[in-house]
């Protein structure tokens, strides 16, 4: 499959890439969504962290094409030239949760609360909510591909939206919820 470069060291989309070339990624979500996606491709577990990635996938004996990674981490270590593509919102349900940050102290430290009160977000505070009822309501965890995507809508409405997927192996089962918020 190498002849001398790298896969990581040329720009093509996953569409391009040949029927039953092997794409790596740690997420069973992602994977689920992307054989929905790309039914040519196949798509195997991937660990270790960045740089073991990386070797695994510039190996010259490599069996992947590609891997998928989050951007963030690729560009916190300044190798951006290693991204050949991003896969855009609109195509993808994200993880219950990923993005928003959540800070704890006890609950009968009412200095530590009111502290805490303005780096709260009702807007994000309410998406959260409804993301893990979703995946509660499933009975869903960390290994089971469930993903999301809730947004706010604007003035007047301030409507949540909800979208969810719950892809086995074999099958997808897409909901959508609207719920009333009204801040």
């Amino acid at each position: 499959m190498n002849n001398g470069d790298t896969p990581s060291s040329r720009k093509i989309q996953l569409s391009d890439l040949p029927k039953g070339s092997i794409v790596g990624t740690s997420s069973p979500r992602r994977i689920a969504q992307m054989r929905r996606k790309y039914s040519h491709l196949d798509f195997l577990d991937i660990r270790g962290n960045l740089n073991t990635r990386l070797k695994k996938l510039d190996d010259p004996a490599s069996q992947y094409a590609g891997i998928i990674l989050a951007a963030a981490g690729i560009n916190r270590m300044g190798w951006q030239d290693r991204i050949s593509a991003h896969l855009e919102l609109d195509n993808w349900e994200y993880a219950v949760g990923q993005g928003a940050l959540g800070v704890e102290c006890a609950s009968s430290n009412l200095e530590v609360i009111n502290l805490l009160q303005p780096l709260n977000d009702p807007e994000t505070y309410l998406s959260c909510i409804a993301e893990r009822n979703f995946l509660r309501t499933l009975e869903g965890g960390c290994s089971v591909p469930v993903g999301v995507r809730s947004t706010i809508m604007p003035v007047p409405t301030n409507d949540l939206h909800l979208s969810g997927i719950y892809l086995p192996v074999f099958y997808y089962i897409l909901l959508y919820y609207l719920i009333p918020y009204h801040n």
